[in-house]
């Protein structure tokens, strides 16, 4: 789930993954790949998400219309899609809505 802003977030995780770790705890369920490739799938989710939430704007679409149409490619990669997905392009058009 996106809490706080996608830009934001999406900069933490380029600045996390220049980092070397011994360990690390993913925050949802186990994976069997190292760091940082373990954060590769949230990465391209939140790249999809905020690319196509660009192109929404740009378009002109609203936000009830950017809810039908972002990220849906990514459904079949989370397991929880349908109970955060929204939230997460709501919060991603919340804040891009303004870069222009």
């Amino acid at each position: 789930m996106l809490d706080g802003g996608i830009t934001g977030f999406l900069s933490v995780m380029k600045t996390l993954r220049g980092m070397r770790f011994a360990h690390f705890v993913p925050g949802h369920g186990r994976t069997d790949k190292p760091w940082p490739a373990a954060m590769d799938p949230q990465q391209r989710y939140f790249d999809v998400i905020r690319a196509e939430t660009r192109v929404a704007i740009r378009r002109k679409l609203s936000l009830m219309e950017a809810l039908d149409l972002v990220g849906l490619s990514e459904a079949e990669n989370w397991p929880n899609f349908d109970d955060y997905h929204r939230r997460n392009v709501t919060a991603a058009y919340t804040e891009l809505e303004w870069e222009e």
